[in-house]
């Protein structure tokens, strides 16, 4: 609200002058200002209690998803050293029967696959590698000059 209409609204209900209102509306102001300054001031220590939470999740987060990557991965190599993989048949009485059946060539293939994709993952979170497919390469190298620039480096 504008300082005008609260001075109609302020001179109505109390039917007080415009210097009493004056001051009541300059110690409004500065109660105002400090209470945002307050409320400031608490939403900035919420905002960074959120924002030191939100980082320990994060790490942690991070952690914890290449431990649960590293556990899958020495699954898989338990299941390649043992060449079985855990079965279950449920019998007609509704009973669960669990066993373990050789791999085939196929599954064996599949595992390899899926470990050498899950390390990739694990060395892309710890950034152990550029992606390939990401680097732009531009222009091409006349390996003459290569050579030449090089010898001169290693003179």
């Amino acid at each position: 609200m504008s300082y005008s209409e609260v001075w109609g609204k302020y001179e109505v209900k109390w039917g007080k002058g415009k210097t009493t209102f004056d001051k009541d509306w300059k110690q409004a102001q500065i109660q105002h200002q400090e209470y945002q300054k307050q409320a400031q001031q608490v939403k900035l220590k919420q905002s960074l209690a959120t924002e030191k939470e939100a980082v320990k999740k994060g790490l942690k987060t991070k952690i914890d998803r290449i431990t649960i990557l590293q556990n899958q991965i020495d699954n898989l190599l338990e299941r390649l050293e043992k060449g079985t993989h855990p079965q279950e048949i449920r019998s007609h009485e509704g009973q669960i029967q669990r066993y373990e059946r050789t791999l085939t060539p196929s599954e064996i293939t599949a595992y390899n696959r899926t470990i050498r994709e899950l390390q990739s993952e694990i060395s892309k979170m710890e950034g152990d590698y550029i992606n390939v497919n990401q680097v732009e390469l531009s222009g091409s190298i006349d390996i003459a000059q290569w050579l030449k620039n090089n010898n001169k480096n290693n003179d």
